[in-house]
C-alpha cells in the first residue's frame, strides 16, 4: 500500500509540476500591456531620423513641438532635448473615455495654432500615453499631429540627444 501512496503522491507532483508550466506564460505576460496599434487615425508616424532632423533643421517652439507624453519619473530621468512634459493617463485603450481623459489633462496645454506640428512621444510599443496624447489632439482639431511611434527607448538607443 506504502508503494501505491508514494505512486499517488509523486504522479499529484508531476501534475502540479505540468500545471504551472502551462500556466507560466499566462502568468508572464498578464502584467504587460497589449502592443499600441500601428497606426491612429489622423495621425502622422514620425520616424526617429526625420524627429532628429526637424531638431536639427527647424526651431523647436515655433516651427514644431515636442510633448513627453510619460509620467513625470520617466521625464526626470531623460527625455528628448527640448521636449514640453505633457502625461496622460497610461490606459490601454483609446475609446472615448480614455481620450476625454487625455484632451482635459491637455487643455489650454497646446499650441493656439492647430495648424502647427506637434510630436508625441512615450515609453514605446508598450506605452499607450502618445497614442492617446495624439488621439486627443487631433479631437481637439489638430491638424498636423505625430507620433513618434517606438518611443524615447529607440532614441536613447540611437545615441540621440537627450536632456
Amino acid at each position: 500500500m506504502d508503494n501505491v501512496c508514494e505512486k499517488g503522491k509523486t504522479l499529484f507532483y508531476w501534475f502540479i509540476a505540468g500545471a504551472l508550466l502551462l500556466a507560466m506564460p499566462t502568468a508572464v505576460y498578464a502584467g504587460k500591456k497589449p502592443p499600441v496599434p500601428k497606426t491612429v487615425t489622423g495621425v502622422k508616424i514620425i520616424s526617429h531620423d526625420k524627429l532628429k532632423s526637424m531638431l536639427e533643421t527647424k526651431k523647436l517652439g515655433s516651427d514644431f513641438f515636442i510633448y513627453d507624453s510619460r509620467k513625470a519619473s520617466d521625464y526626470e530621468a531623460g527625455r528628448i532635448s527640448g521636449a514640453v512634459h505633457l502625461p496622460v493617463p497610461g490606459k490601454p485603450d483609446l475609446g472615448a473615455t480614455e481620450t476625454k481623459k487625455a484632451v482635459d489633462k491637455m487643455s489650454g496645454k497646446l499650441p493656439s495654432d492647430k495648424s502647427k506640428m506637434i510630436v508625441f512621444y512615450c515609453n514605446g510599443l508598450r506605452c499607450w500615453r502618445s497614442p492617446k496624447a495624439s488621439k486627443a489632439a487631433v479631437s481637439m482639431g489638430y491638424s498636423n499631429v505625430g507620433w513618434l511611434r517606438d518611443g524615447f527607448p529607440e532614441w536613447q538607443k540611437k545615441g540621440y540627444p537627450v536632456e
